[in-house]
């Protein structure tokens, strides 16, 4: 099971340095470039392919069916969350400097590291995930220094 979520893994870096280099806006670039997001998306939807494939090996279809559905959406679900956020930054963000009006500015402020906020939570929630999803591997040892 490691083995598919760690290659998934890599599909997910590969993913976001072709994301990150496509995108027009540098500064949500960045903010994609500081976080391990996709790579941690991947890495659950490798726990969930190996999940369906598992229960289809078992014959245990509608299971198998179920884990293939997680393995598309639950990644797609938080990719998007997270993108729109990345974006509410990138637009507040941006602006901030230009902003000369006090009122405006805090309230800008204020969305902007909301946002943010929102971001480093998806990302912690990721991280954990992933590795509890990888400590149900019984043949790997996951040792965090």
């Amino acid at each position: 099971k490691i083995d598919i979520m760690i290659i998934f893994g890599f599909v997910g870096m590969g993913y976001e340095i072709a994301e990150t280099f496509l995108n027009n806006n540098l500064f949500a670039g960045i903010m994609r470039g500081i976080f391990i997001a996709h790579i941690m998306y991947q890495f659950i939807m490798g726990h969930f392919f190996y999940e369906s494939i598992h229960a289809k090996n078992n014959g245990d279809v509608a299971l198998s069916k179920k884990n293939m559905f997680f393995c598309f959406a639950v990644p797609m679900l938080i990719h998007g969350v997270n993108d729109f956020l990345v974006e509410l930054v990138s637009i507040f963000g941006v602006h901030l400097a230009d902003i000369k009006d006090e009122q405006t500015l805090n309230s800008t402020a204020v969305i902007f590291f909301i946002c943010f906020l929102g971001i480093a939570v998806i990302n912690v929630f990721c991280l954990i995930w992933g590795i509890k999803l990888a400590k149900k591997d019984p043949e790997v040892e996951v040792v965090i220094k």
